[in-house]
């Protein structure tokens, strides 16, 4: 490089500006050629090895925005803070939404308890009324009983009759219109409210998702402090993969947090599944006109082996559902690598290659290789892994299907393989018994 825009970071820190002549990866700093002799004679760093700061601005910029610090860690503190206000948010709401409900109880108990007193005052003022009238007559007969002539008293207890019955008819009115009931509250609480005492254990759940850390892993020797590029490994030929055991596994849960696709089988359905949260949730049934096996992910659409129908592909943006390839598919599973698709069809024993426009570019059959194949996926070369479920083995075909190799078999202890999976990022291949055992191989080249 003509020029040299980086300074010595050691200078930088005393204000004096020089230009950097070296650089240590580990201590990532650079050197002018008076602090790199520095540097080589401390005790911490005498071991480190440091490279031309040409060799390291060379670098593509990739390489060169390492730091020693994850940027992940200070992402919890901000995921904390977060969570944290998110909390906040949702207790003001649930607050919020309470004291709604608790005003409008109150002003209905306020409204149920006025209207009560009203009508009983009302019944009372009646009541009164006619007391102060029964009590006038039963005076009115004591006076007759003291002062009055036989004749004036028959005439008076006739007109009293009178009156009496009117008291009677009223009163009886009265118990007969439910007015001599008594008014009484009572509260009863909604069945949900007493759920939420009852039933709710926790505010929420704080879950920890495990990702992919977008950093490259390097691994440094000691006294090597030379930058290395990180590349995929790339297969040439057929013959340069090997196989590594590393594990058997029972599966027995799901650890994953985030939504996959499921294929439904005979219910004609391909279901969502949400299992970012505690509960597992179905997050979108989408229905298929038959049967659906094999089911695989690419741009924004699912490739899915529809039995009687073929490949058909659903666009996850509008549900559409498209037909790829035609055919009368039994059962098969299907994988995609860039603008091909690769499927298997266990009736006729074949794996077969096109494109997304249909197109067929290969079909591969051999009955001394494999019978009965199920589960397919693809490597980063393009290499194609195929389970044998009836003859207990994993073979692999080159990308032309020029080549095939038998990779696991029986003698690992394959039995009725049904699924297999590649991960591309790790090199690693998972095979999957029908009795739930599963087998993940280190791909070594």
């Amino acid at each position: 490089m003509s020029t040299n825009p980086k300074t010595c970071n050691i200078c930088d820190d005393r204000h004096i500006t020089k230009h950097a002549t070296d650089w240590c990866s580990e201590c990532e700093q650079a050197f002018c050629n008076e602090c790199k002799e520095y540097h080589a004679f401390s005790r911490l760093s005498k071991t480190h090895i440091t490279i031309p700061i040409s060799d390291f601005l060379s670098l593509e910029p990739s390489f060169t925005n390492f730091t020693s610090i994850c940027a992940e860690h200070e992402a919890i503190k901000d995921e904390e803070k977060i969570i944290m206000s998110d909390i906040g948010t949702m207790w003001k709401k649930i607050d919020e939404h309470l004291d709604k409900l608790e005003n409008d109880l109150r002003k209905d108990l306020s409204k149920e308890a006025t209207e009560s007193r009203a009508a009983i005052e009302v019944l009372v003022q009646k009541l009164d009324d006619r007391k102060s009238e029964i009590a006038k007559h039963l005076q009115q007969m004591k006076n007759l009983e003291t002062y009055a002539s036989d004749f004036q008293t028959y005439i008076s207890l006739r007109e009293k009759s009178v009156a009496v019955n009117s008291t009677e008819t009223l009163m009886q009115s009265v118990a007969e219109d439910g007015n001599l009931e008594i008014d009484t509250l009572s509260l009863n609480f909604d069945e949900k409210i007493n759920a939420i005492v009852s039933n709710i254990q926790v505010f929420g759940i704080v879950q920890v998702q495990k990702r992919m850390n977008h950093v490259p892993q390097i691994r440094q020797k000691v006294k090597q402090a030379q930058l290395v590029g990180l590349s995929r490994p790339e297969i040439n030929s057929i013959d340069d993969i090997k196989l590594e055991f590393v594990k058997t596994i029972d599966i027995y849960s799901i650890g994953d947090n985030s939504k996959f696709a499921i294929t439904g089988g005979s219910d004609h359905h391909i279901h969502i599944v949400d299992i970012s949260r505690s509960i597992l949730k179905v997050h979108k049934s989408i229905p298929t006109e038959n049967s659906c096996f094999g089911i695989a992910y690419s741009d924004g659409s699912l490739f899915c082996c529809i039995y009687k129908e073929g490949i058909q592909k659903i666009s996850l943006e509008n549900y559409n559902v498209s037909t790829m390839v035609k055919f009368d598919l039994s059962f098969g599973y299907i994988a995609v690598l860039n603008n091909n698709l690769y499927y298997t069809d266990r009736n006729t024993n074949t794996v077969t290659c096109c494109n997304t426009e249909g197109e067929l570019l290969w079909t591969f059959t051999d009955a001394t290789y494999f019978t009965g194949p199920c589960g397919l996926s693809i490597d980063n070369n393009g290499f194609v892994y195929v389970v044998s479920s009836e003859m207990n083995r994993v073979i692999v075909l080159s990308p032309d299907e020029e080549n095939k190799r038998v990779l696991v078999t029986d003698s690992e202890g394959l039995k009725s393989p049904y699924a297999l999976q590649f991960d591309k990022l790790r090199n690693r291949l998972l095979v999957a018994n029908n009795n739930s055992t599963v087998f993940l191989f280190d791909v070594l080249v």
